[in-house]
């Protein structure tokens, strides 16, 4: 407080005070007392990377390039150390005061690719001392910290001019967790790094290049392809997870290149490949994915593709909501065909007739409104849908006989019911 010991003296006295503690914690240790050790040799650590941010941001003794310089030394004899002793704790402290590094030493400048290329050899150190040691508690920490430090210079510089070299920086690290990922079978690590990459991402990239949007999550999607392949024989929860990534992916990517039917036809088609290949692999899981996206298709049937605006006249038949209707109905059955069990066979095979059926329904009420008088189109549309499903009724129960299928038999005996009733209620 009287100014007897100056700021220099005083960074040089905790510099000892550092070495003082990093010996006395090894000749402790020597001498058996290891947890005592661990804290000593923490205390070390602790004093050095005060004592060199105390020089460059209290007292302004040292210049950033020498005060970074030497708390990375300091990053680097933590990392020694935790290997010499054999110890987690060490190494998270070491890991932690090398992110704070980052923070401590900013000067309110924009050095991204500095950031981005000091965080990557650390992300880079730290994720092969994990997988050297099986430390795992590292990832705990490398992850948010890399997490944070992004989102700390999105908040301060993020601007139109800066998005592609932030992409770069995210996908840099996306690209090292990715590979600790694998190489450490880290569920969690894999669903978390890839989900919050494609939001990343989407979020920088959307507003200039919306339109190959699609094929990057295409792109996404194939390295998890690849994995769910690689690793599936070896680790089936890690290749399973990989092929849901690569699944939800290849979902995401349909509306988010194409419109309107497209969308709807393709999310079909998906989900009978999906359940193809849980077939092909002996992958039952695959039937909840299988359920959500057919559910997805008929949501989409029933409030957008049924209320499409066709362009008068049209064709009957020959139209793009037909077509729509028509490729679900056609997917179904594809996912009928393979179904891993008898319930999920009988839910998709009736739920592909009852489509087609009202897909043929409404081009009959179209047909009606287009070639009946105004006075005469609901008597139109009433007589033909009853005709259309006492046809349809009388050939799923020829098919059912000729197949000797009993499905088709009772669905066509069902329809049958439902003719019946109608007439009576309502034609009549």
């Amino acid at each position: 407080d009287s100014q007897w010991i100056g700021p220099a003296m005083r960074v040089a006295v905790g510099v000892a005070a550092a070495t003082l503690s990093l010996f006395l914690g090894e000749w402790i240790s020597l001498h058996g007392q290891k947890t005592f050790a661990r804290g000593l040799t923490g205390l070390g650590l602790a004093l050095f990377y005060l004592s060199f941010y105390s020089g460059f941001g209290f007292y302004h003794l040292l210049p950033q390039v020498t005060a970074f310089l030497l708390m990375c030394l300091t990053t680097a004899a933590a990392a020694m150390l935790a290997l010499h002793y054999d110890s987690q704790a060490v190494a998270l402290l070491g890991l932690a005061g090398g992110y704070l590094t980052a923070v401590l030493l900013s000067t309110g400048e924009n050095q991204m690719w500095v950031l981005a290329g000091y965080t990557s050899m650390l992300n880079l150190g730290a994720l092969a001392i994990v997988y050297a040691k099986r430390w795992p508690a590292l990832e705990y920490l490398a992850w948010p910290a890399t997490a944070l430090l992004y989102l700390g210079w999105s908040s301060q510089w993020l601007d139109d001019e800066t998005r592609l070299a932030a992409w770069g920086w995210l996908s840099l690290s996306f690209a090292l967790f990715f590979a600790a990922s694998l190489l450490g079978a880290r569920l969690w690590l894999l669903a978390l790094n890839t989900g919050a990459y494609f939001a990343g991402a989407y979020f920088l990239l959307d507003h200039q290049y919306h339109s190959s949007m699609g094929a990057f999550s295409v792109a996404l999607a194939l390295p998890h392809a690849l994995l769910a392949r690689a690793v599936w024989n070896r680790d089936r929860r890690l290749g399973e997870l990989a092929a849901v990534i690569a699944a939800v992916l290849l979902t995401l990517a349909i509306p988010i290149q194409f419109s309107g039917f497209r969308i709807t036809m393709l999310w079909s088609l998906e989900a009978a490949a999906l359940t193809w290949a849980g077939a092909r692999f002996h992958q039952s899981r695959l039937q909840a994915g299988v359920f959500l996206l057919f559910g997805l298709v008929f949501i989409r049937l029933l409030m957008v593709d049924a209320e499409m605006s066709l362009q008068q006249p049209y064709a009957t038949f020959a139209n793009q909501r037909f077509l729509t209707f028509a490729v679900a109905a056609a997917s179904l059955w594809i996912a009928s065909r393979f179904a891993p069990t008898r319930e999920f066979q009988t839910v998709t095979y009736g739920a592909g007739h009852l489509i087609l059926l009202w897909a043929l329904g409404m081009e009959i009420a179209g047909w009606a409104r287009r070639t009946s008088d105004p006075q005469d189109v609901a008597n139109v549309e009433s007589t033909g849908i009853s005709i259309l499903m006492a046809v349809y009724a009388s050939a799923l129960v020829v098919a059912g006989v000729a197949l000797r299928s009993a499905l088709n038999r009772i669905l066509g005996l069902g329809l049958f019911v439902l003719v019946i009733v109608k007439l009576y209620l309502l034609d009549v």
